[in-house]
């Protein structure tokens, strides 16, 4: 055989083994133009296979199977279908045609006929069938199909080969001859079978390898004229074998090999793999009934899966129906918890439950020591994740657990992202003894600093002890901890509505109060008032009344009319929430100079009231924003009316985005800027030289707050105040 190139270790996983450029000799390969179906590429022994002198290039297909199947293949190239099989004669031998579709063009593969027993194809369907229909477990079904794999294609080793989620497998079945020495329960690591070679058993389900000593058979010429590329044999049963893996069929003492791809659910689940110690091929009448054999055992894996999923889904209906009256029944779901523990341990295979909440922590099932919970809990605090699973804590997360601990596997679920609401599931360690075929790492050999790649050459029986795992969690508890998820979120939903159910109703009955209050305010407290005013009045109408008399009574209307603005003010307040928003376009500026010319102000009376020009229009209500602006003009009006040279001015600042009532008044105390805004507070210096009730900023800053818009103040004492009004548009 031909020297091949090492494969450098760091490529294993992108060698391109469906870019080998030749064949094996057990039958030959043409590469036709779609379009024209000339013969643009083919096999060095295409000639000789096939009885010809003559050249193949350049020439129509029909040259060598006749115009009619010229056509068959005409027709399938416009077809949807990508494989087409028939057979045909060439110089008086019959011959086995398969054509594929490619990008490059169309791969036609020719192999010598041979002519099977109907009768005996039948028989051998037969036993296919029942053996594996008799199964009763994944495993038998596996056990079956090795043996009749071995009795009907003669094979000195049949193995049955499960693949884990990181690509290792497992020998799981085998039948054998007696003088072998048995692999079953061997594990073999994820590089025996790299991703590229994975790749291919997705695409071509069957691969033959019939003599590890096999000469290559060259494609000529080297690159596909169609796009300059060698040719991709992907989907070849003929394809050539990566000089890798020859030499590691070699080191384990095989000749030939066959492999089938058991595919379950779109995934690379396994391979059956047949070993024989001299060269071997099967025809492909041979391989297409291996092919079924496999379709008939993936069928009933697939069948066996189901049984399996609806028992597991009957019993986890069964424990969350449990679950979920034992919640209706407690209102608590942590004491359901409690109430189902057996349940819940045995629906995860686990052997601790730990229920995390804001002031207790409780256990179920086997005993955990303290210091393995505070870590626990540390552990969680700082996992952002809702949930989490592990069957290898020591490993995952070294920072809070250690080899010496007894627990492995944990499966955890935070209900609301909340770590006051923990669930965790805890699996112990399960120390396990692994038999590999050999000693897992493949051997390399480092050439200027490069570590390139040799077939392992040792397949004797090499133990491991694993430690710090627990039971993998499965597909299964992943969907269980689902639904149990969706059933205490649904509940505790339900509380919260049932929570905003009870808080609306209250809400109504406050409301009502409120508009009880809003009355007994506006005419219980009012009419006296109207009393004492009316009857001051006609005190003061008297003639002949003294000073002292006109001026008690002076105060005693002033008080009234303080007492009627606070009123105002409170109404005001307390019904804003009932007031339902009624949206407009406003124009500020406007707004405002009506509001002057209301109060009939005018720039003569000592203070100077400026508005810029361009105040932008805002959305909102109309009443409720035309009371945000009389309040703060009549602040500003107010803390400026002893200053000589008084100014306002109102405007919008573009730089904070917002509407603003300036003035040169008092200012305001750093320490009161906050205060000025709740109910009934005042600064110290407003309260000495000005009157007022405390209810106007208040009032300002509830409906601004209710158009979901926030108020700010810039001021300094004795120099000024700036009422900044930020309004979403």
């Amino acid at each position: 055989m031909k020297k091949h190139k090492e494969t450098i270790l760091s490529n294993c996983d992108r060698e391109p083994i469906h870019l080998i450029n030749h064949i094996q000799p057990f039958g030959t390969l043409l590469v036709l133009d779609e379009k024209s179906l000339k013969v643009i590429q083919c096999a060095k022994n295409a000639s000789e296979y096939l009885v010809f002198t003559e050249t193949f290039i350049g020439k129509k297909i029909s040259f060598l199977i006749g115009k009619e199947l010229e056509q068959s293949i005409a027709n399938f190239n416009l077809g949807s279908k990508n494989r087409l099989e028939f057979s045909g004669k060439v110089n008086a031998t019959q011959f086995s045609f398969v054509a594929y579709k490619t990008k490059q063009g169309i791969l036609l593969e020719v192999e010598r006929f041979t002519i099977s027993d109907p009768i005996e194809l039948q028989d051998q369907l037969t036993t296919i069938t029942e053996a594996l229909g008799s199964s009763d477990s994944a495993l038998e079904a596996c056990q079956n199909a090795a043996n009749i794999v071995s009795k009907i294609f003669n094979y000195d080793r049949v193995l049955v080969y499960r693949f884990d989620k990181n690509w290792n497998g497992e020998v799981i079945a085998e039948c054998k001859q007696k003088n072998q020495t048995s692999w079953l329960g061997l594990h073999y690591p994820a590089t025996d079978i790299p991703q590229p070679a994975r790749a291919l058993f997705l695409k071509q389900k069957i691969r033959i390898i019939a003599d590890v000593d096999y000469q290559p058979i060259i494609i000529e010429p080297q690159l596909n004229p169609t796009d300059q590329k060698i040719v991709d044999l992907s989907n070849s049963e003929l394809r050539g074998v990566s000089p890798v893996h020859l030499q590691y069929l070699k080191n384990m003492g095989v000749n030939a090999s066959l492999t089938t791809s058991i595919i379950i659910e779109g995934k690379l689940w396994g391979l059956i793999t047949c070993h024989h110690n001299a060269a071997k091929t099967i025809n492909r009448t041979q391989r297409q009934l291996c092919s079924i054999l496999v379709e008939i055992f993936t069928n009933k894996i697939n069948s066996l899966n189901y049984k399996a999923a609806i028992k597991a889904n009957q019993e986890r209906s069964k424990i969350v129906e449990q679950l979920k009256f034992q919640i209706d029944l407690e209102k608590d779901w942590s004491n359901a918890f409690l109430s189902q523990a057996d349940n819940l341990l045995d629906l995860f295979n686990a052997q601790a439950l730990i229920i995390l909440q804001k002031n207790r922590t409780q256990i179920i099932g086997e005993k955990i020591n303290k210091d393995f919970q505070i870590r626990i809990s540390q552990f969680l605090k700082h996992q952002k994740s809702g949930r989490l699973v592990s069957s290898k804590l020591s490993l995952d997360y070294p920072k809070y657990f250690t080899a010496a601990d007894s627990w492995a596997g944990l499966l955890s679920l935070k209900l609301n992202g909340e770590q006051n609401n923990t669930i965790v599931w805890l699996r112990k360690e399960k120390i396990q003894q692994v038999n590999w075929g050999g000693k897992p790492k493949k051997p390399e050999k480092i050439i200027d600093g490069i570590a390139y790649l040799n077939p392992r050459t040792s397949f004797a029986k090499w133990s491991k002890q694993v430690e710090g795992h627990s039971e993998e969690w499965d597909e299964e508890d992943l969907k269980s901890i689902k639904i149990i998820k969706e059933l205490l979120q649904n509940h505790l939903l339900q509380q919260q509505q049932n929570k905003i159910k009870t808080l609306n109703k209250r809400l109504k009955q406050n409301n009502k109060d409120l508009k009880a209050f809003s009355y007994s305010v506006s005419h219980d407290l009012r009419s006296p008032l109207r009393g004492i005013e009316g009857f001051t009045n006609i005190l003061l109408e008297k003639p002949g009344i003294d000073a002292s008399t006109e001026q008690i009574g002076n105060k005693i209307l002033h008080s009234v009319n303080s007492m009627n603005n606070l009123i105002d003010g409170i109404l005001k307040l307390a019904t804003l929430n009932l007031k339902e928003i009624k949206r407009q376009n406003i124009k500020v500026r406007d707004l405002v100079l009506g509001y002057l010319e209301e109060i009939n102000f005018s720039n003569k009376e000592g203070i100077l009231i400026q508005i810029e020009e361009e105040i932008p229009d805002l959305t909102g209500d109309f009443i409720l924003i035309k009371q945000v602006f009389t309040n703060l003009i009549d602040n500003a009006l107010k803390y400026t009316q002893h200053n000589k040279d008084a100014r306002i001015v109102i405007g919008y600042s573009t730089q904070k985005n917002a509407y603003f009532v300036k003035d040169n008044g008092i200012g305001i105390h750093p320490s009161a800027q906050k205060k000025i805004f709740k109910l009934f507070q005042r600064s110290s210096a407003a309260l000495k030289n000005f009157e007022g009730e405390g209810i106007g900023l208040a009032l300002v800053k509830k409906i601004v707050k209710k158009h979901n818009g926030k108020i700010f103040i810039d001021s300094e004492v004795d120099k000024y105040s700036i009422f900044y009004i930020q309004l979403p548009s």
